[in-house]
């Protein structure tokens, strides 16, 4: 991987963790922040996903080579793809 892209992985990562960490430490702010209004998400489902993410961004800072940030790729799209069903299934 070159240096630069290297580079930009990290401050992904980094980025990624920053926000992990506060959705750990900031659970119910970090819920209500995302709710838009709506059902707030439980502080423990928060702090799981915050987790997951605090774990994802550091794993990507400390080895941002192709086969993690591949990995990480995919663990956001199966994230997302969850969600979107989630909010099909269950719009409340």
């Amino acid at each position: 991987m070159r240096s630069k892209a290297r580079g930009r992985a990290r401050i992904w990562g980094a980025a990624t963790a920053v926000v992990g960490a506060t959705a750990m430490l900031r659970a119910h702010h970090m819920a209500g922040a995302v709710s838009g209004g709506g059902t707030v998400p439980d502080a423990a489902v928060v702090r799981f996903l915050g987790g997951r993410q605090l774990l994802q961004g550091t794993a990507v800072l400390i080895r941002p080579g192709p086969p993690l940030m591949i990995g990480a790729l995919a663990v956001e799209v199966l994230h997302a793809t969850s969600m979107v069903t989630a909010a099909v299934i269950w719009p409340g």
